[in-house]
């Protein structure tokens, strides 16, 4: 409830207990919170959307291992979203221009998160379960903005996955002397080498309950950027696109 309240402060439209298609099994499974802007442009739809999973980890925290061995180029850390084929198509085409690179959502930290677990369990893996779910989420919007691009208009979707925890987050990494650091953080971005988005990796944020207004302003930030400088891209990848006849659903 706290994380769709601050989404929708800064007018994000936020849906709790959203539903998705699982892409693997086909089943529906639910996410936790979708928010979303979005724009018409040319009679392509242009949104851009957070799919998030929360969890509560007061009493076990989280803890995300890092490296600054783990490198992703600036192209990559731009084009390797869960997107539709549009939105891939619109990637590629921005991921050059510097005010793009310097978003504040698509920046990487200098020690990425390659791993993610829960401390003192033994049990469920948790934080697996929540960034996988927060993925397929992503993944599963993609595709049915290109579902819906095939049968009805053009929809451009962007989606990024998120996980927001309300508990401790640490982060544990080797320092120059090979020293084990671990340290609280408020948040994380897991660069994780899984294909699940359909790309090498699969970026998911990780964000605690502290740390939740900065993201979401970062997010507006960056979701208002797309939709409102990217329009004249966007016009001419779908003017490039076969003609098609599409039969608008009254």
């Amino acid at each position: 409830m706290l994380t769709a309240r601050a989404f929708r402060k800064l007018h994000f439209h936020a849906i709790q207990a959203d539903y998705y298609d699982d892409p693997e099994t086909g089943k529906p499974r639910e996410i936790d919170v979708s928010a979303s802007m979005q724009t018409e442009t040319n009679d392509t739809l242009f949104v851009v959307r957070f799919c998030i999973e929360c969890k509560l980890a007061r009493d076990k925290p989280w803890v995300i291992f890092t490296s600054s061995d783990i490198k992703l180029a600036d192209p990559a850390r731009i084009v390797q979203r869960a997107a539709s084929s549009l939105g891939h198509a619109l990637l590629e085409n921005i991921h050059k221009l510097e005010d793009i690179r310097n978003l504040p959502v698509f920046l990487i930290p200098e020690r990425p998160g390659y791993g993610l677990t829960q401390s003192f369990t033994n049990g469920q893996d948790t934080p697996y379960a929540a960034i996988m779910s927060a993925a397929k989420a992503a993944i599963a919007e993609a595709n049915d903005a290109d579902r819906f691009s095939k049968l009805v208009a053009p929809v451009c979707a962007i989606v990024f996955p998120v996980v927001v925890i309300d508990g401790l987050l640490l982060e544990c990494y080797l320092d120059e002397r090979n020293q084990m650091m671990v340290e609280e953080v408020q948040r994380g971005i897991l660069v994780w080498r899984s294909q699940i988005v359909g790309m090498p990796h699969t970026i998911v944020h990780v964000i605690t309950l502290q740390a939740l207004d900065d993201f979401v302003h970062e997010a507006e930030k960056t979701s208002l950027a797309l939709l409102l400088t990217c329009d004249k891209e966007l016009a001419e990848i779908v003017k490039s696109l076969p003609k098609k006849s599409y039969k608008m659903k009254k």
